[in-house]
């Protein structure tokens, strides 16, 4: 398991973060590294997940726990050596999925097919639909700390600039949240 530290970049950037929390382990979400307790419970939580999808997919294949752990640890395989492996059942496409999924559901070739929710492209994806009317988040931010008399540090201007950049389709970046207070 990992978790990006901001600590740093946020300092760089004039950022301020203060996590409240109650209870020994409360704080493992925060833009700081792990404590020693924190990576401890992680590391537990991690292994707990681990163990729980091994037992799952071996008792699912009907194969031996050890023959499965042998085979996992995060290695990868081609198709081929997974299906020799005894890890899948079938090498195939898509569509020969979608085939299988219709006759185990006895479903005819002509049944439709309809994707939920609806594929958008990678900008819509992270910065939101087509409504070109609709104020974006960053005149939102700038609107409403004019209106408080709040001054967005300079650092931080050039991210209002992300939602315009993404309907020109010239930048690509992960999605970023920013809370000014």
């Amino acid at each position: 398991m990992q978790k990006p530290a901001w600590e740093g970049l946020f300092q760089k950037l004039g950022i301020n973060t203060e996590t409240l929390a109650r209870g020994k382990n409360s704080g493992v979400m925060a833009s700081r590294p792990w404590t020693e307790s924190e990576r401890e419970a992680m590391r537990k939580l991690a292994e707990d997940t681990y163990k729980q999808f091994t037992s799952k997919a071996a008792k699912g294949r009907k194969m031996d726990l050890a023959k499965l752990e042998s085979l996992a640890g995060g290695r990868i395989w081609t198709g081929k050596q997974a299906k020799e492996n005894g890890l899948i059942d079938e090498l195939g496409t898509l569509e020969d999925a979608i085939a299988e999924a219709r006759k185990v559901g006895g479903l005819d070739a002509k049944s439709e097919i309809e994707e939920f929710p609806k594929a958008t492209n990678p900008f819509e994806s992270l910065f939101g639909g087509r409504d070109e009317d609709a104020p974006s988040d960053a005149s939102i931010v700038v609107k409403a700390a004019t209106t408080l008399g709040v001054e967005i540090p300079r650092a931080l201007k050039p991210l209002l600039q992300l939602p315009r950049l993404a309907k020109e389709r010239t930048l690509f970046m992960p999605q970023m949240f920013v809370e000014i207070n």
